[in-house]
């Protein structure tokens, strides 16, 4: 009797760290594999030629490498695991990063694109072989996307379908005028030529207009900055000069807390700023 109520205690423990085992083990199999389709996703929409396992692992990497500089620099479990999860996460925001300025830089070469195909539609040539030329001849990430699109065209998709598709993946109002232009002459007829050479003109009017905004607010958008990174720069100089001070601070049980509602707020402010400097026409 003394031996069963022990080992019935030892037989329920394992049952119960079994089960929760499993739980987390799925929880962990369900977050890989989530991380693994974004990160896939992510790497074919900037045409990277890297495993998204790359991406997985460099996310385990920057994931442990915060939660030991958390948990060394502030003492406390806390930041360290929210320095863990940021760093998990900070290899997909690159990669969101880089699709993103693969999408400006797409945006900047459309007046190149627009140029190259009205050129050849003037010339004779018909809209694919204008498509095709013009991915010849300009550089990435246009002749990737042009690349993209005549395949699908190879393959069997309709011109129109395989257009809306390249907005789907580069959307912009400024291509979204193209692609109509070259669905309604597809469709319609009409001069091609002077519909593309109008919209020409209009984007590279709108960028230079982009660009005049964004030279006239460059010193708001560093004053953002210096605003929003201020706060940071004076936290590691004083946990240079006295890092005790600092520690308790962290590890106060309202520590932690004021810290992260300053860096939320000092994130709502920094994007209040960026709005008020992001004028749109």
């Amino acid at each position: 009797m003394n031996i069963l109520v022990p080992l019935t205690v030892a037989v329920s423990l394992a049952i119960v760290g079994f089960a929760v085992t499993h739980f987390l083990l799925t929880i962990a199999r369900r977050y890989e594999e989530d991380y693994l389709a974004k990160a896939g996703k992510e790497l074919d929409e900037i045409h990277a030629m890297v495993d998204a396992r790359v991406v997985w692992q460099a996310g385990i990497a920057t994931a442990v490498l915060g939660f030991l500089a958390g948990y060394m620099l502030t003492g406390a479990w806390v930041p360290a695991i929210v320095l863990a999860a940021g760093g998990a996460v900070l290899p997909l925001g690159y990669l969101r990063f880089l699709k993103s300025s693969r999408k400006a830089k797409f945006h900047e070469q459309l007046p190149e694109v627009i140029s190259q195909v009205r050129t050849a539609v003037a010339c004779g040539y018909t809209l694919p072989m204008a498509l095709q030329m013009a991915q010849r001849q300009l550089p990435a990430p246009a002749s990737q996307e042009l690349r993209v699109l005549l395949g699908h065209m190879r393959l069997g998709v309709p011109m129109g379908e395989a257009l809306q598709r390249l907005t789907q993946r580069m959307p912009s109002e400024d291509l979204d005028l193209f692609v109509g232009a070259i669905s309604m002459a597809e469709r319609a007829g009409g001069q091609l030529n002077a519909i593309l050479t109008n919209i020409e003109t209009s984007v590279r009017d709108r960028l230079r207009m982009q660009r005049k905004l964004r030279t006239m607010t460059s010193r708001g958008r560093m004053e953002a900055w210096i605003i929003t990174l201020g706060p940071f720069g004076l936290g590691a100089g004083m946990w240079a000069i006295n890092p005790a001070l600092m520690k308790g601070f962290f590890e106060h049980p309202i520590g932690f807390p004021l810290a992260a509602l300053a860096v939320i707020w000092m994130g709502l402010g920094y994007l209040v700023i960026k709005k008020i400097l992001t004028p749109e026409f």
